[in-house]
C-alpha cells in the first residue's frame, strides 16, 4: 500500500463517534492511484449547508476523516483527490422493499429509487425505501414510474471480473472481457463463466449496447468441463442473433449418449424485428426448469417462447455463461441481475391493446398500464391498503397495486435536477444509481441533498460503489498507478 502526502495527512488524535451497527469495509481510491481500506468517519468543512438548497461553494478546508487498521491513529484524507469509495463487504447482503410490490422511480438524470409506492399526486410521489426511509419526490423530475413483483435476488450489483472465469481465445493475447464505467465490455468477443446455482424458476435481465447488430450466447445449468466443441458438453444455450433470430438448445447425456436437442420457439418471427430496433435494449430471460418453459424478451417484446417436451432430462450443471461473439460483439453489458421468478410472464402489448390505448387518447388523466397489458386512463386518487384509486370517465376503480405495470408521467414540464459541487453517484447493490450532493458520511451512512427528493440519509450497506468528484473530468482522466 502506497500513501503519499497529496492524498493523506496524519491526524495526531481523533476519537470516532460510536455507531450501533458494525460498519462495512471500504476501499478509497485517489487520483494518484493510492488506495486505503478502512471506514469513513466524517466529513468536516469550514462552511455548513443551510436551508433546503445547499451552498454552491464548498469549503477549502473540507476533509474526510478515516479510520484504518493499518495506522494507529485516524487519518485525514483530501476528498478533492478522491475518485471513489468501494464497499468491500457489507453486513446487510440484500435489501427487500416494504410491501408486496417494487416501485421503480427513474428520475430525469437517470437516478433510480426503489421501494413501496405510498401515494401519487401532481405535486409529490411518496416512496418508502428500505435504504433511506420515506422519500417525497417531485414528479416534474421523474421520467418513469414502474411497478413490478419483488423477487428474491440471486445475483446483482457492480460488475467485477474477479467473480467470473474468463475463457481466453488462443488467438487473443489479452483478456477479451473488461469492466469499463460500470459495465462489462467485449468489443472483440469473449466468454466468461460463473458458478451460480439456480432455483427451479428464475429470471435474468441485463442492459445491452451494440453496433448495428449483436450475436451472443447465454448458457445456464452448464458444466465447466472442457470439450472439443466451442460450448460445454451439457447445459442450456440461448443464442440471440442480430440477424433476427434466436434459438435455444439443450445439451445433455441420456443413457450414456450425448444429445443436442433444439427447442423450437412458438413466437412469430415478426416480433424478432425488435432485435433491429436501435442499438441498445433490455434483455430478459425467464426459465421454469421443472415445467420446461422458457421465454425471452427484448425491450418488453416477447421474441422467444418454448416448451420442452422432456423437461425431466435436463442438465444439472451449476454455472452460467455469457459469450459475446467476435463478428457481432456486445459493446456494453450492464445491470446484470438474476432472481427468483413467480412463474408469470410479462404480458404482450399486442395490436388490440395498442388500439385500446389509442381509443383512450381523447380522455383526460394519466395513462395506467396493467400487468395483463390492458390500459386505463383517469385521475389517480388515494393509495392505501394495497389499492390505488383511479377515477375514469366511466367509474371510480380500486386497482390492486400488484396489478400495475407502469404509470405514465409524461409532461411538457420535465426538469433536469441541478448539478451541485460535491455531487456523488452512489451505485445500489441491486442495480441503478442515485446522484445526490454528499453532505456527511459516517461508518454506516451517507447523508445529502438532491433537488428531486430533498435531504435524505442513506444506509451505506445499500451501496456497492460511491463515485466522487463526478464532474471533474481532468481528475478522472489522470493516469493511475497499478
Amino acid at each position: 500500500m502506497k500513501i503519499i502526502g497529496i492524498s493523506l495527512l496524519l491526524l495526531s488524535s481523533f476519537i470516532a463517534s460510536k455507531t450501533l451497527a458494525s460498519p462495512p469495509l471500504i476501499e478509497a481510491l485517489f487520483s494518484s492511484g493510492d488506495r486505503i481500506r478502512g471506514q469513513a468517519l466524517k466529513l468536516t468543512q469550514d462552511q455548513d449547508f443551510k436551508n433546503e438548497i445547499p451552498l454552491l461553494a464548498r469549503g477549502q478546508k473540507e476533509s474526510l476523516h478515516w479510520n484504518s487498521s493499518d495506522f494507529e491513529s485516524p487519518l485525514i484524507l483530501n476528498p478533492k483527490k478522491l475518485l471513489r469509495l468501494q464497499v468491500i463487504n457489507s453486513n446487510v447482503p440484500s435489501f427487500s422493499p416494504y410491501g408486496k410490490h417494487k416501485a421503480t422511480v427513474t428520475l430525469t438524470n437517470q437516478s433510480e429509487l426503489h421501494g413501496e409506492l405510498l401515494s401519487l399526486s401532481p405535486e409529490r410521489i411518496q416512496l418508502r425505501t428500505p435504504y433511506a426511509g420515506e422519500l417525497s419526490i417531485n414528479p416534474s423530475m421523474v421520467q418513469a414510474l414502474e411497478i413490478s413483483d419483488h423477487d428474491k435476488v440471486i445475483l446483482s450489483g457492480e460488475p467485477k471480473l474477479e467473480d467470473w472465469d474468463i475463457i481466453s481465445d488462443e488467438e487473443e493475447t489479452q483478456a477479451q472481457w473488461s469492466v469499463e464505467r460500470h459495465a462489462f465490455s467485449a468489443p472483440k468477443g469473449g466468454t466468461m463463466l460463473r458458478q451460480l446455482e439456480l432455483p427451479q424458476r428464475w429470471k435474468m435481465s441485463m442492459q445491452l449496447e451494440w453496433e448495428n447488430r449483436f450475436n451472443m450466447i447465454i448458457g445456464f445449468n452448464i458444466n465447466n468441463n472442457e470439450s472439443d466443441d466451442t460450448l460445454p458438453e451439457t447445459g442450456f444455450f440461448a443464442q440471440v442473433n442480430g440477424h433476427r433470430s434466436i434459438r435455444l438448445e439443450k445439451r445433455f447425456f441420456e443413457d450414456g449418449d450425448h444429445k443436442i436437442m433444439p427447442l423450437e420457439s412458438a413466437i412469430s418471427f415478426q416480433n424478432i424485428n425488435a432485435l433491429h430496433q436501435g442499438e441498445k435494449g433490455k434483455l430478459e430471460i425467464y426459465a421454469d426448469l421443472k415445467k420446461g418453459e422458457y421465454a425471452c424478451y427484448l425491450n418488453g417484446i416477447e421474441i422467444f417462447r418454448t416448451l420442452d417436451s422432456n423437461p425431466a432430462s435436463k442438465p444439472q450443471g451449476k454455472y452460467i455463461m455469457i459469450q459475446s461473439l467476435k463478428h457481432a460483439p456486445i459493446m456494453r453489458l450492464s445491470q446484470l441481475e438474476v432472481s427468483h421468478w413467480s412463474g408469470k410472464l410479462p404480458s404482450q402489448i399486442d395490436a388490440n391493446r395498442l388500439k385500446n390505448e389509442i381509443s383512450l387518447s381523447h380522455q383526460s388523466g394519466r395513462m395506467v398500464r396493467l400487468r395483463n397489458g390492458d390500459a386505463l386512463k383517469g385521475s389517480i386518487g388515494k393509495i392505501e391498503n394495497g389499492l390505488m384509486e383511479l377515477q375514469t370517465d366511466i367509474a371510480t376503480l380500486q386497482i390492486p397495486i400488484n396489478r400495475l405495470a407502469k404509470i405514465d408521467l409524461t409532461s411538457n414540464k420535465k426538469e433536469i435536477p441541478r448539478l451541485y459541487p460535491g455531487d456523488v453517484r452512489a451505485w445500489l447493490k441491486h442495480g441503478g444509481f442515485i446522484v445526490f450532493q454528499l453532505h456527511q458520511i459516517s461508518p454506516t451512512s451517507l447523508s445529502g441533498y438532491s433537488q428531486p427528493f430533498g435531504k435524505a440519509q442513506f444506509d451505506l450497506n445499500a451501496f456497492s460503489l460511491i463515485e466522487t468528484n463526478i464532474y471533474n473530468d481532468l481528475l478522472h482522466d489522470q493516469p493511475q498507478l497499478p
